[in-house]
């Protein structure tokens, strides 16, 4: 890399014009929360009741979950699990990769 070029990994207004959509998804309702990426799995959750996670590289969806009530909270990923919050009233919980939900005792 020449000296004082920027790193191919940054936007820059001189590489903006070049960038192009990897991928779309539409889902059933407007998206307020922003997504969260762990281990090459995309979570965003979705005012239709919905939290999908999606193959970053490719927007495969690789599995949704429908709540009780709209997500409009973003997800957190910790210690391979997935939490989000819903307007139903509940926190949930889900294996990062899997969609194996746990339940509190």
């Amino acid at each position: 890399m020449a000296q004082n070029s920027p790193p191919n990994n940054v936007i820059y207004p001189a590489n903006v014009s070049h960038l192009r959509k990897a991928w779309t998804y539409t889902t059933g309702n407007a998206i307020e929360s922003s997504p969260v990426v762990a281990g090459g799995i995309i979570y965003i959750g979705s005012k239709d009741h919905n939290l999908y996670a999606f193959a970053a590289r490719t927007g495969k969806k690789l599995w949704s979950y429908a709540t009780g009530g709209g997500i409009i909270s973003s997800p957190v990923v910790a210690d391979g699990v997935v939490y989000i919050g819903s307007n139903d009233h509940n926190l949930y919980a889900f294996n990062q990769t899997s969609l194996q939900t746990y339940h509190r005792p």
